[in-house]
């Protein structure tokens, strides 16, 4: 996995699985850690990595493991549950992590803490509090010289001004995070990701478009590309060239089913507002009330995790 051999890193789990029976503890705590780390990060499948990062961390206790090795397990979890918008535990395990990264002064850690600390904040509308921990990411970034803290520090301050509705502060930062040059690349992808969106909310299309081609360079790249962003570029494309009943079907029959089919109700939010208020304009007014009912449940959802 660490050198993207993503296929052997299957094979292997499949040859794995069939003696994982016979582990001990150890070999059960590590095999629960990085098999949770192929469904989360090659496979994306968040709720089965963090049942697998759950069952580590239930071993981990009874062994006699170093502190740094408990912490980037409680990271990781906390990882999780922003990403399941779990705010309240998200800020639970990036306290407990960000405790023992503390003592050992591992301060690139410490930052990834802040920086989960920071969107559980802004999603509970504790803005000063969100800011505050992002600037304390961004010191410990630019101290560390660590161009991925940077860039991850910029790119949550835009999206906190994107939800606020400042979309000129929000293009702000993500165009600052996405011209880190030394930034991971699927890092810049996000970043790109959420510039087009932005872009695309205020109908800029003409700097829309020329991201949509930064980000098709960035894919070249990577070797497993998330379905997800594919149909969202192909959202962006149609909406860009103004090809409207593409930009309809695209968005009704694939992207959407897709995030209800994934449970992503953020990004449902997003876009199933974003297709409402389009069949609003053009006067398709009962299509426009599903899809806005559609958001609506979908923060509904949100407020009850």
């Amino acid at each position: 996995m660490v050198e993207g051999r993503v296929q052997e890193a299957k094979e292997q789990i499949e040859r794995l699985e069939q003696v994982q029976n016979s582990f001990d503890a150890r070999q059960a705590f590590y095999w629960n850690k990085f098999v949770g780390n192929y469904y989360h990060m090659e496979l994306s499948e968040f709720p089965k990595a963090l049942n697998l990062y759950q069952e580590a961390e239930s071993i981990m206790e009874t062994l006699d493991l170093l502190d740094d090795e408990k912490a980037d397990l409680l990271y990781v979890i906390s990882i999780l549950h922003s990403k399941l918008v779990n705010d309240l535990s998200a800020l639970e395990y990036a306290n407990k992590a960000l405790a023992i990264f503390r003592n050992s002064y591992k301060f690139v850690r410490c930052a990834q803490c802040h920086i989960i600390l920071g969107i559980a904040y802004r999603r509970l509308h504790m803005l000063e509090e969100a800011i505050k921990q992002y600037n304390l990411a961004k010191h410990l970034g630019e101290i560390t010289e660590s161009h991925d803290v940077i860039q991850l520090t910029n790119h949550n301050l835009g999206y906190l001004h994107s939800r606020g509705g400042n979309s000129d502060e929000a293009i702000k930062y993500f165009k600052i995070a996405f011209d880190i040059e030394d930034a991971h690349s699927s890092y810049k992808l996000t970043t790109v990701m959420a510039l087009i969106r932005e872009y695309i909310l205020t109908r800029d299309y003409f700097n829309a478009k020329d991201y949509i081609n930064q980000a098709e360079v960035i894919l070249q790249k990577q070797k497993v590309i998330p379905s997800q962003i594919l149909i969202e570029l192909d959202v962006f494309k149609a909406i860009v060239e103004k090809r409207f009943d593409d930009y309809e079907q695209l968005m009704t029959n694939k992207l959407i089913p897709y995030l209800q089919e994934q449970q992503e109700s953020v990004h449902l939010i997003t876009y199933s507002s974003m297709i409402a208020a389009h069949f609003e304009e053009i006067k398709k007014y009962k299509n426009a009330a599903y899809y806005y009912k559609l958001a609506s449940k979908s923060y509904d959802d949100l407020l009850k995790i």
